[in-house]
């Protein structure tokens, strides 16, 4: 008698299915990955926005306006040090703000997610803050 090997399949609605294998919970992010995230968006935010921030600064000093990106872009290495550091102290000081509120064993109410937010936010500022 030959019987299959495999399991039955078995379908899991949509509605039912977790995304939690695919990305883990806020609250389980390692130090390491929460400074990574906050140096990559930290990056991605100075490439967004130094022209339109030199477009504002040319605009109080009466400058030409410029599409050059020779021009738009200068100071940007700087800028990048200094935006993708203070952003990742906030994502870095988030986290540990997070553990502390929830002990790391359940995920952070949306007020606790605010209070960590503006942990985070203040004690970036009193770093950075100055440096700027």
């Amino acid at each position: 008698l030959l019987q299959s090997t495999t399991a039955p399949r078995v379908t899991v609605p949509l509605s039912h299915r977790s995304s939690a294998f695919l990305m883990p919970a806020p609250n389980r992010l390692s130090d390491l990955e929460n400074c990574a995230i906050g140096a990559i968006c930290g990056t991605a935010d100075t490439t967004l926005l130094q022209s339109t921030n030199y477009w504002k600064n040319a605009q109080q000093q009466r400058l030409p306006f410029t599409m050059n990106p020779a021009v738009l872009y200068r100071g940007y290495s700087a800028n990048v040090l200094n935006n993708g550091f203070c952003l990742m102290t906030q994502f870095y000081l988030n986290g540990i703000a997070k553990r502390m509120l929830t002990g790391g064993a359940r995920e952070a109410t949306p007020a606790e997610q605010i209070g960590s937010g503006f942990a985070a936010g203040l004690g970036s500022g009193v770093v950075f803050g100055p440096l700027e």
